[in-house]
């Protein structure tokens, strides 16, 4: 059996075949782009169409093994399906406390104060919380739903392993940063919002370096001219956003429980002389219980402006 060539044409690389191989499907090991093997491919070892060349240094190979370390979800988008609907219940769970939380300061107040309006001010915002975890609930799988019947075809695979080794930078920087602030004022406090950045930022980076199973983005894109390029590129972002839906959900909403659960204990023990905000942590715990309805109308905003694009593009082509 003979040997030939295959260069990639998505990220360039030339890899060895077998004349056995002839009308199966090649794959990069180096991006995953699949390609059939052909007759032609084995004449001179020639690639069969012209492809930019790669451009390497020893830097480019090392890196390359660190992001192929970082797709560990291949194969397993049911498990990531899975993970995220432990989230999301997690932080559904945290707004029915908060709901909870809500409910006993009013009740206390009233009881405290001899008002009646205390207490139905408490039970509306109890019920509204409830309304906001039901919202939330929906949308959640709303979104996942939008996801897997709507699926993306990406030709730039470099920019999605760009965009995952740029996350994993930026979540080592919040650590980076975070400790340096703890260090410098003596106190572990500050590094809660570099924590939950680098953990947002970690979850950026698993979205981007595996695609198909967290957006359902597939490679292989092609002859797409440069608009439809960029309308993919913005897609694969609105996506990666709305996967981030239940992790922001349950970081809103436990910290915003948790602070209010603070607030409340400071108030009654009179622990502290200022208020540190009961409000504040309601309305983060709000936002949290919005984030998915957000999200999912800006996805669906999105698709509209996408599928007119797409339109006009196949409109050009003919």
């Amino acid at each position: 059996m003979r040997d030939g060539t295959m260069e990639c044409v998505e990220c360039g690389a030339v890899l060895v075949i077998r004349e056995e191989q002839i009308g199966k499907l090649g794959e990069c090991p180096r991006c995953g782009a699949a390609r059939e093997i052909t007759a032609t491919m084995f004449e001179e070892g020639a690639p069969e169409e012209p492809a930019a060349k790669a451009v390497t240094t020893p830097v480019v190979p090392a890196v390359d093994w660190l992001l192929k370390r970082l797709r560990f979800l291949s194969g397993f988008t049911e498990r990531f399906e899975i993970y995220q609907s432990v989230l999301a219940q997690l932080g559904l769970i945290c707004i029915l406390l908060a709901a909870a939380v809500v409910l006993t300061r009013f009740t206390v107040e009233a009881i405290q104060q001899d008002s009646m309006r205390l207490f139905v001010k408490g039970l509306g915002w109890a019920i509204a919380a409830l309304a906001l975890h039901y919202a939330a609930a929906r949308f959640i799988v709303a979104g996942r739903a939008t996801l897997q019947n709507n699926p993306q075809r990406v030709s730039l695979i470099p920019f999605l392993d760009c965009m995952g080794l740029v996350a994993l930078l930026a979540a080592v920087a919040a650590l980076a940063l975070g400790i340096e602030w703890a260090l410098a004022l003596g106190s572990v406090v500050v590094l809660i919002a570099p924590v939950l950045a680098a953990i947002v930022w970690v979850h950026v980076m698993i979205a981007f370096l595996n695609p198909a199973e967290t957006m359902y983005v597939q490679r292989g894109l092609r002859g797409a001219a440069a608009g439809e390029v960029a309308m993919s590129i913005l897609a694969v972002l609105f996506r990666c956003v709305l996967v981030l839906a239940p992790v922001l959900l349950l970081l809103g909403a436990l910290i915003g429980t948790a602070w209010m659960v603070l607030a409340m204990v400071v108030e009654w023990t009179g622990a502290a002389t200022v208020d540190i905000g009961f409000g504040l942590g309601a309305m983060l715990v709000g936002a949290a219980g919005l984030t998915p309805l957000a999200l999912y109308l800006a996805f669906v905003a999105f698709m509209l402006v996408a599928d007119f694009y797409s339109a006009v593009f196949r409109i050009a082509r003919k």
